[in-house]
């Protein structure tokens, strides 16, 4: 055997297999059928959490995170539900730790993403409009914004979830109980430990 071969399998044999834990993935569900999860309006609400359920290892809280997030509601014709495709949505999560990685100019509630408007479906006749008017909802999916940073996951407690249409404000500010009914939705957050 050739001295070079030996000290080759010398160094194979000492290297050591190391046990790393797991990254922890898991994902928070807020629901705006159930009124009883959240205060404040439907679409600029604080959500009750507790991230026990879900990190079982208190040390985990400590971790950093990348969160994503899906925003769908049901769909309403833009005469009951004032939704439509010629406005622009953003949706402002907050965990109460600010937005230390993202920057907006106004600095005031920093979306974590955009929040698309769906026109699928078929066109209905709506008297109030008078036209044959097309069902809208949101649709916002992972994959149509990029992750958000989230430095710890400590002390959270509750979530501030803000639906803004860009230019106006608070999406139906008002809490017109029409618009809510024909807009309840249902917010998937994905939190991955980086």
């Amino acid at each position: 055997m050739n001295p070079a071969d030996n000290n080759e399998v010398k160094e194979v044999m000492a290297t050591r297999i190391v046990s790393m834990p797991l990254k922890k993935n898991f994902k928070i569900w807020l629901d705006s059928n159930v009124t009883a999860s959240y205060s404040g309006t439907q679409f600029d609400a604080r959500y009750y959490v507790d991230f026990n359920q879900c990190v079982r290892e208190t040390w985990r809280l400590n971790s950093s995170y990348r969160m994503t997030f899906s925003f769908v509601s049901k769909a309403s014709t833009f005469a009951i539900g004032t939704v439509s495709s010629t406005n622009v949505y953003s949706l402002h999560i907050d965990l109460g730790q600010g937005a230390p990685t993202m920057y907006r100019y106004t600095a005031t509630r920093t979306p974590s993403g955009i929040v698309r408007v769906s026109t699928d479906g078929t066109g209905v006749f709506t008297v109030t409009a008078g036209v044959n008017d097309i069902p809208c909802y949101f649709n916002a999916r992972p994959a149509d914004n990029e992750g958000v940073f989230i430095n710890n996951l400590k002390n959270i407690n509750q979530i501030a979830l803000n639906l803004i249409q860009v230019g106006t404000g608070t999406f139906n500010s008002a809490d017109n109980a029409t618009i809510n009914t024909a807009t309840k939705y249902i917010c998937c957050l994905n939190f991955e430990e980086v």
